[in-house]
């Protein structure tokens, strides 16, 4: 993602970027802008993207492809949500749990939540985590391990707290 230099109209006139990749142009992601939300009756925060498939399909059939050998030890899933101040950005949160050590492998929003069972200004992300190994089968108490370290690591960065 990049600025963009002459957004839609329906476009806000911040949070608007231009899609890139391999260097070329697909397109353009923004919120709608609220004079556009008005005029359509929408009152909710909404995002738009304007993507130019033709392209995309053209620059991802010449993307070269590779196999990856399934892995041989099963994962470990563990969910886990935490609360947070809500001006701290999923992707932030995602890179640090990623980040936090070699055995997590994938990492999944797959709630956000805000509302009045949390404190104002709070918000709770919860994320389908997976912990593998590819040199052996985890035990339950490495996978604890891990997990506390990175509770402990998202309280040292967001002052995140694990949700009951």
């Amino acid at each position: 993602f990049s600025p963009v230099e002459d957004r839609p109209g329906w476009a806000d006139s911040v949070r608007c970027a231009r899609v890139v990749f391999r260097g070329q142009e697909l397109g353009v992601v923004a919120e709608l802008s609220r004079s556009a939300a008005s005029n359509m009756g929408i009152k909710k925060k909404t995002a738009f993207a304007e993507i130019n498939f033709t392209n995309l399909f053209r620059l991802s059939s010449s993307a070269s492809r590779s196999y990856e050998e399934p892995d041989k030890y099963p994962a470990v899933i563990r969910d886990l949500a935490f609360v947070l101040h809500d001006r701290i950005l999923y992707n932030e949160v995602k890179k640090e749990i990623e980040s936090a050590d070699s055995l997590i492998r994938k990492v999944e929003l797959f709630d956000a939540y805000s509302g009045n069972k949390l404190e104002a200004g709070e918000k709770s992300l919860a994320f389908h985590i997976s912990f593998q190994s590819s040199e052996r089968t985890l035990t339950a108490e490495e996978v604890d391990t891990v997990v506390a370290s990175l509770i402990r690591r998202l309280e040292d960065r967001f002052e995140a707290r694990l949700r009951d």
